[in-house]
């Protein structure tokens, strides 16, 4: 089946993530990374549902220091030929690397500080600069997050050996003639947050003039500002029309109903996790939501979702437990997605230099980090703070190392 616009785009999104899976250095994961996207784009499979794409920029890996993970990847693809508009760019950002505590807490979870977006300069080689607390009402601002994500992103530089080498993604795109071009930013979970954020800086700034249009294609993102910074997002990128099916349309966050991460970072949206899939309240998620609440709060910044487009979720069961709770959470945040736009791309590799990530050590050391971060959330006061920490305690021998 061939897909449609918005489905390709969805399709190019989620072949991003495909590095998130592997372990390695930065070399070889940007090597097998720039593989595996030019061997998936010119197999028969990929070209019969999406067309005739072919990558243009990088990829590039970004990698923390002793870190064997990604913690951001970036590619461009290209092709002459997207249903409905002709010629297109895809500016593919990948999801939150579920195995990378320094995209779990860093740019997913460091919502606690903010940025003030007028002020705000990814293109500096230095990382982004904490607002003042309390943050200054009407001013625009964003997560710390989602400024470090961005900084991330805009300062990587194609490797010599990939697509427009030794190009940043702002040189590349400035330097074609996009006058009859589109050029479309896409990602998934982090990437759903960072694509709106990156989108909306260039096109304020006005770094994307030379194309015919700028659109957006962002899934099961978190909030990645103020309201302000929603209101500025739809100025710069607004939302046309929706199309026949409820994911055809541009410039929204589509969003599972029953993914959590949505959720955040707006206080009353994350409340309603602690009960989503119908289930009595289990001690372990309450602390955890409690957890980011405070998270929220702490930063003084009123978290507002940019124009979004709700996609109606199918429960797969009730959880009982935590590890219940978290697996239907998993699946409703990644696979689910596939029912409700399109399937992902069959990826497509040869013989790769890094290993496939095991996620248990991850997850242990994850469960410690949320037990220290536990006592450093800023919460209304100490008895809480005390209970949190002893909740997440004791939450370390069964919360992920049962998954």
């Amino acid at each position: 089946m061939r897909y449609d616009q918005y489905q390709q785009t969805f399709a190019l999104s989620a072949l991003a993530n495909w590095v998130g899976d592997r372990r390695g250095s930065q070399p070889a994961l940007q090597a097998d990374y720039q593989a595996t996207l030019l061997q998936t784009l010119a197999s028969a499979d990929t070209q019969d549902r999406i067309g005739d794409w072919h990558l243009v920029w990088g990829p590039q890996v970004w990698q923390a220091a002793d870190s064997s993970l990604s913690g951001n990847a970036m590619y461009v693809a290209h092709t002459d030929a997207m249903p409905g508009i002709g010629e297109a760019y895809v500016v593919a950002l990948s999801a939150t690397n579920p195995e990378s505590l320094y995209d779990w807490f860093t740019e997913d979870f460091d919502v606690s500080s903010a940025v003030d977006f007028a002020t705000y300069t990814p293109l500096l080689g230095t990382a982004p600069v904490a607002a003042k607390k309390p943050v200054k009402p009407g001013s625009a601002v964003i997560s710390m997050g989602a400024a470090t994500g961005v900084w991330h992103l805009l300062n990587m530089v194609s490797p010599s050996t990939a697509l427009a080498p030794n190009t940043t993604l702002l040189d590349f795109l400035q330097a074609l003639d996009g006058s009859k071009a589109t050029v479309i930013f896409a990602g998934h979970s982090l990437g759903g947050a960072l694509s709106p954020t990156l989108a909306t800086w260039l096109k304020t700034n006005g770094k994307l003039d030379n194309f015919s249009a700028v659109h957006c294609y962002p899934t099961a993102g978190a909030t990645p500002g103020n309201g302000r910074f929603a209101a500025l997002y739809a100025q710069a990128l607004p939302s046309p029309a929706q199309g026949a099916a409820p994911y055809q349309i541009w410039n929204a966050d589509l969003w599972n109903t029953l993914d959590c991460v949505p959720h955040a970072w707006t206080v009353p949206m994350l409340s309603q996790i602690k009960t989503l899939y119908g289930n009595a309240p289990i001690k372990e998620i309450d602390v955890l939501v409690d957890v980011a609440i405070a998270n929220a709060v702490a930063s003084t910044v009123n978290y507002r979702q940019i124009a979004n487009q709700p996609l109606t979720g199918t429960l797969t069961g009730t959880p009982t437990t935590v590890v219940q709770f978290l697996e239907q959470m998993a699946s409703q945040h990644t696979t689910a997605y596939q029912a409700l736009i399109a399937s992902w791309l069959t990826p497509v590799s040869g013989t790769p230099q890094t290993q496939s990530a095991d996620g248990a050590p991850a997850r242990d050391a994850l469960i410690e980090r949320l037990t220290a971060h536990a006592g450093q959330a800023a919460l209304a006061d100490a008895d809480k703070i005390e209970a949190v920490s002893a909740a997440l305690g004791s939450m370390a021998k069964t919360l992920f190392k049962q998954l």
